[in-house]
């Protein structure tokens, strides 16, 4: 999954793997109004949310991050 741009650089990108058997993901947009905070993040942030495809009572989830 790409994550898209971080701090309104357009070269760098992040990707997210997880097991798309038993999650499912979505990206949430989230505008940012703090003039310190988009001067290093740019005007929005995305949050990952990953949910479960089945009720379960526990387990191990693994999400691995990378540029």
């Amino acid at each position: 999954m790409a994550c898209g741009r971080i701090g309104g650089k357009k070269d760098l990108v992040v990707l997210a793997r997880f097991n798309a058997r038993i999650q499912q993901t979505a990206v949430e947009r989230i505008d940012l109004d703090d003039r310190s905070l988009a001067a290093s993040w740019g005007d929005h942030l995305n949050r990952i949310v990953l949910t479960p495809r089945e009720a379960v009572r526990q387990g191990t989830w693994t999400v691995t991050m990378t540029r």
